[in-house]
């Protein structure tokens, strides 16, 4: 369930959290009444690392890195002001991976995502338009 508050905002994300821990009281199953993502998955020192890399300090920012780093699906990530693929270049860098930038209407783009999962490195798409083919 945690991935699917991926794409929503913040206010949004704490009514979910709201609900759920209702419906676990219901149940009567011993959980937590002020939930916190960040305090049940994250890590403080993963998360100071991730600061020094550039992620902003705010707690959606947090719960966004949290989700990305624990799902296990590529995300989706919508960046206008470019905040998380500065974060993504820097913390891969930093861990000595390499980063390949593309973009959709670039010749080689195929060769560059084929190269890029072959060889297991991060790939970011850039300037990706509204409609995503499948």
């Amino acid at each position: 369930a945690v991935a699917y508050l991926g794409p929503v905002t913040s206010a949004y994300r704490q009514e979910c959290y709201q609900q759920w821990v209702q419906e676990v009281v219901k149940q009567d199953m011993p959980c937590s009444v002020h939930f916190s993502l960040i305090q049940s998955v994250g890590d403080q020192v993963l998360t100071q690392e991730w600061h020094i890399s550039g992620l902003p300090k705010d707690s959606f920012s947090v719960e966004n890195a949290i989700i990305i780093t624990k799902s296990n699906r590529w995300p989706l990530i919508i960046d206008p002001q470019g905040q998380a693929t500065s974060w993504i270049k820097n913390s891969e860098l930093q861990a000595n991976r390499r980063v390949v930038t593309v973009r959709a209407s670039d010749k080689d783009f195929l060769r560059v995502l084929e190269n890029g999962i072959q060889f297991g490195q991060a790939v970011i798409v850039e300037k990706t338009g509204e409609d995503v083919d499948s």
